[in-house]
């Protein structure tokens, strides 16, 4: 049995990975599709948005201060809801497993590092949160966490 020829398993590799990235190229004139607008004036500093296919609506929270906004707006982007995020936010997801809004924050001695955001029956946040985890797990103050659904645990930016 003759070995393979590393030469050409290279270019096949290289043939494959060509093509993958060259069928998805990143537009270079994108439209917008939606656009999401604070109402609430507090804070001006953007963390995430996050979609709750569940109800159909997207969640956008400003970092900086817990008095900072958390807002709700349907599918279209029209704003149906906002209220005080009650925490310093960094990231937030949808956990589709367990069905609710969660979300990691700026960590302070003896703050919370996770928490899970009490949203009432039509997928509005009601201003409550439940601590999650108060364990350090964040590699930083600062870190952004998100969600990766795939192996079920939270990664973070730092």
């Amino acid at each position: 049995m003759k070995k393979p020829n590393l030469l050409l398993i290279l270019a096949l590799v290289f043939a494959v990975s060509f093509t993958a990235c060259k069928n998805n190229k990143i537009a270079e004139n994108p439209t917008k599709t939606l656009e999401l607008k604070f109402e609430l004036t507090n804070g001006n500093n953007g963390m995430a948005v996050v979609y709750n296919p569940e109800k159909k609506m997207y969640y956008a929270v400003s970092g900086g201060n817990e008095a900072y906004p958390l807002e709700v707006f349907d599918n279209k982007g029209e704003r149906v809801a906002g209220n005080s995020a009650n925490a310093d936010f960094r990231g937030l997801w949808w956990n589709a497993e367990l069905k609710r809004l969660e979300g990691n924050t700026y960590r302070r001695k003896g703050d919370p590092t996770v928490i899970s955001l009490v949203i009432d029956d039509k997928g509005y946040f009601n201003g409550e949160n439940i601590v999650i985890t108060s364990e350090n797990i964040q590699p930083n103050i600062q870190a952004v966490g998100a969600y990766d659904f795939i192996n079920k645990h939270i990664v973070f930016y730092s």
